[in-house]
């Protein structure tokens, strides 16, 4: 298992970095998406969130494709697919498989860098004096 922990930390930064990237350069254009799916994404991309949450996958992406700060940006990336996975569910199934595999993968990190979490998980946590 430790010898996948590489190339899938890596596969999985260049993923959120390049398509963080892309959606300020456009370099590989994006089809619009019809229905509810286009509606929720333009009430995004006008509020503002959309752009937060693009410099924030991108960030994490780089941290990780770094090796600096993994479970740092592990976490922020769990919350950035976790809304990934939703839209591909509720909005555009198409794509559904390759969210589900994103999202192993991201597991799979997780699980690896769980030792990194356990105080995070703590049922009483006691405040720095």
């Amino acid at each position: 298992m430790r010898r996948f922990l590489v190339p899938v930390r890596v596969a999985v930064g260049g993923i959120f970095v390049a398509f963080g990237v892309n959606s300020f350069l456009a370099f590989a254009p994006m089809p619009e998406l019809p229905g509810d799916a286009g509606t929720f994404l333009t009430l995004l991309s006008e509020s503002g969130a959309l752009g937060v949450l693009r410099v924030l996958q991108t960030a994490a992406g780089l941290l990780l494709l770094a090796d600096r700060f993994v479970p740092l940006s592990l976490v922020v990336l769990a919350f950035v697919q976790l809304n990934v996975l939703l839209f591909h569910l509720f909005f555009e199934p198409v794509m559904l498989p390759v969210a589900l595999l994103l999202f192993a993968m991201l597991a799979f990190l997780i699980w690896s860098y769980r030792h990194s979490f356990v105080d995070l998980l703590a049922s009483r946590a006691e405040p720095a004096d």
